[in-house]
């Protein structure tokens, strides 16, 4: 896993954002996960092409993208956690995704 990379939930067929006609919970959700997708799933990257334990439900590309598409994001995953490793080689923490930074608190 790794934290607060982008989600292929994005390019899935099955996703349903938070805000949608369909769904009103505020939770994004798709067909393998209804009540909503567990944030370790939607925020770490996790490739959902392979099942999930006993689920039959995997990743299927929306209709309007391609294969490329499905390319970007793994090569957007590589580059984070070749980041991940080297801040950890380093002793320093990893750069922060654009859009992941954590809330103040």
């Amino acid at each position: 896993m790794t934290p607060n990379a982008p989600a292929l939930c994005f390019l899935c067929h099955y996703y349903e954002p938070g805000t949608s006609p369909d769904n009103d919970s505020g939770k994004p959700r798709c067909k393998a996960f209804p009540e909503g997708i567990p944030k370790e799933i939607f925020r770490g990257g996790f490739d959902h092409r392979e099942p999930l334990g006993d689920e039959a439900i995997t990743f299927r590309l929306a209709e309007g993208l391609e294969e490329s598409d499905v390319k970007q994001w793994e090569q957007e995953i590589l580059e984070i956690k070749k980041d991940e490793m080297r801040a950890a080689v380093d002793g320093f923490p990893p750069p922060v995704t654009p859009g992941s930074e954590p809330p103040l608190t």
